[in-house]
């Protein structure tokens, strides 16, 4: 998929242009804003429209050197951030341009406004439920918690936590119990993975839905996620679905196919009506990954032991909308040990180096 990052070279200006040949081009390029740079590329400021305003307000007049009037402290970023995690960062600083630059202050691209209020970005809180033993994993989650247990070099709690930041979520809340302490010391705040983490401790086990019952008040749908599943799933295309069948819960499908190594037969009563010589038999299967409606929570029981499908139950005998969104991607739910080693060798799963953690930066 294309970045969304720009070339910038249509709208750079030497540090030594003066503010009426700057406010030239800026008309000329209709971009709404110039960065200066100096001989090296690297960012001296910016100007926009609100410093031309304010430049002309004051009497600056047209010869004077820019770097009198430009911003010399625009907001940036250096490079590294997802799409989602730009857009989300643009709106909570209210900004439509986002020069990206490296260490040395020096130019590598821009996010201008035109693509940056075209984009869609998932804004809502996820929850990631991590609280089970894991005995099926057995031995590999004797001293490990399963979320825990890497997949190509890095957890698989991590691999769900960044896919959900990189398309612009921030806000996390992890459901702990099984060796917690474990997970908590490796993930911490979230600030390493540019995100905030709080966590909700169970007590005792309280099921795959349980812990809801402990949220504190969320005031929009959101997304539930098991700690095992990997799934190539577009959450923002999710989301936009659960929101348009205005459903009370979206649940993730699967369709998966698997060949019967028999001859099969149909029965009427004793009498065989039909056969199939090893037939393929397809379904669709819980992926694991849900949009719950915020309202609906409260109607878990409060602190004892709750599975989603009890939940889901609850909710189709009173009548609610539940929505099933297929996913057409890869998907793996590492339940048992011939899972994760599958995971392992999954070509679609790329190892990757351990978070570079960017400073956001003023």
């Amino acid at each position: 998929m294309e970045s969304i990052i720009s070339d910038f070279k249509g709208v750079v200006v030497s540090e030594h242009t003066s503010f009426g040949e700057t406010i030239k081009k800026m008309d000329q390029h209709e971009k709404n804003i110039a960065l200066i740079v100096d001989e090296k590329t690297r960012l001296m400021g910016i100007l926009t429209d609100g410093d031309i305003r304010k430049a002309i307000l004051k009497g600056t007049a047209l010869n004077e050197n820019v770097k009198e009037t430009m911003n010399k402290n625009p907001f940036r970023l250096k490079p590294g951030y997802a799409d989602g995690e730009m857009v989300r960062i643009m709106m909570e600083q209210n900004v439509y341009h986002l020069p990206i630059v490296d260490g040395e202050k020096i130019l590598k691209g821009i996010v201008f406004k035109e693509t940056f209020i075209q984009q869609k970005v998932l804004l809502c809180p996820v929850v990631i439920m991590a609280g089970g033993v894991g005995s099926r994993l057995l031995p590999l989650t004797e001293d490990k918690p399963k979320p825990l247990l890497e997949v190509s070099g890095k957890p698989m709690i991590v691999h769900i936590l960044e896919k959900f930041r990189d398309e612009g979520a921030k806000e996390f809340f992890i459901c702990v119990n099984y060796k917690s302490t474990m997970i908590e010391d490796y993930l911490g705040n979230g600030s390493n993975y540019r995100v905030r983490i709080t966590y909700i401790k169970e007590t005792d086990r309280l099921g795959t839905s349980g812990a809801l019952s402990l949220l504190p008040e969320i005031s929009s749908p959101f997304f539930v996620t098991n700690a095992d599943v990997l799934a190539s799933v577009n959450f923002k295309a999710m989301y936009q679905f659960h929101l348009d069948n205005e459903s009370t819960l979206t649940m993730a499908i699967k369709k998966i196919q698997f060949d019967v190594p028999y001859g099969t037969v149909t029965l009427e009563h004793s009498r065989i009506i039909d056969l199939s010589e090893k037939p393929s038999v397809e379904n669709y299967v819980n992926a694991g990954i849900y949009v719950i409606d915020n309202h609906c929570v409260r109607e878990i029981p409060a602190s004892q032991h709750y599975d989603m499908t009890d939940f889901i139950s609850h909710l189709l005998s009173k009548n609610r909308k539940i929505s099933g969104y297929l996913i057409n991607g890869d998907w793996t739910d590492i339940g048992q040990l011939k899972d994760y080693w599958s995971a392992n060798s999954n070509e679609l799963i790329k190892a990757q180096p351990p978070p570079n953690i960017k400073e956001l930066s003023k």
